[in-house]
């Protein structure tokens, strides 16, 4: 994935290249025609919008040209089923106990070009995953609504509480938020729940 210093150097190039698209805020439509994201005129929150949106470009371009012609390998050399990953997620810190056969499962879908199915096992799974190692580094990943229930939090949450820089580097962090949950970035947790 790109570097938050390469996107961020990439989006401060652009501004100072071309000083008037801060009068032109872009706008972000998804497959319906429908506006989901804005880039406002603030300096910051622009340059953000324009890292994310960057981001989103690589991640395309990464699946294509390396990810899709991997799996492909791997399809042609070895007829993968789902206890053949059950090792692997099994030794994973990022995988909860009791947790393997659905990342199994899911990475499984996603090997055999089924992505709907693996999108819709794998996102809930990884948001679980964040709060998991949140709460093993003492964060309650919860809140307390009235009358003392107790709501898990979301990625749209999660994924920005201080306390994940401890567990994520920036750069794994700002791939994670763009893929996952950012309006001008991929934001596939909320375009396959929404």
């Amino acid at each position: 994935p790109p570097k938050v210093s390469q996107l961020r150097q990439q989006a401060d190039q652009i501004a100072k290249n071309d000083p008037l698209l801060s009068f032109f805020p872009k706008v972000k439509h998804n497959e319906m025609g429908k506006v989901v994201a804005r880039q406002s005129g603030k300096t910051e929150e622009a340059i953000q919008f324009e890292m994310y949106t960057n981001a989103a470009y690589y991640q395309n371009i990464q699946a294509q040209i390396l990810i899709k012609p991997a799996i492909d390998q791997i399809n042609l050399e070895h007829p993968i089923q789902v206890k053949d990953l059950l090792p692997i997620v099994a030794n994973s810190p990022f995988v909860p106990p009791n947790r393997e056969y659905l990342f199994a499962k899911g990475l499984y879908a996603g090997l055999t070009g089924d992505f709907f199915t693996s999108t819709h096992i794998l996102i809930p799974q990884i948001e679980n995953s964040i709060r998991y190692l949140l709460w093993q580094e003492g964060v309650l990943p919860s809140s307390y609504k009235e009358q003392g229930i107790q709501d898990e939090r979301n990625l749209n949450e999660t994924l920005y509480c201080p306390e994940i820089t401890s567990i994520f580097d920036e750069d794994t962090l700002f791939n994670l938020q763009g893929l996952l949950v950012e309006r001008s970035g991929s934001n596939l947790r909320n375009r396959m729940a929404h």
